[in-house]
């Protein structure tokens, strides 16, 4: 059986330490990567979760264009 339930980055059963570890795992490096999360009317949602994933990006991570 398969759920896909969508939570915000960290709050879901994976937790932030998932993120961590396949953030900073080099053979993901040049992957694409798609956020799939909980949407409202605005941005506001997607902001908040890609300043935790920023966050968790090891610290040599050049910024995206």
């Amino acid at each position: 059986m398969c759920i896909r339930d969508s939570e915000h980055i960290g709050k879901g059963f994976l937790g932030l330490e998932a993120f961590r570890l396949l953030l900073h795992d080099d053979r993901f490096e040049e992957i694409p990567m798609v956020i799939e999360t909980p949407k409202g009317k605005g941005l506001e949602e997607d902001r908040m979760n890609l300043e935790v994933v920023r966050s968790l990006l090891p610290e040599d991570t050049p910024p995206a264009l």
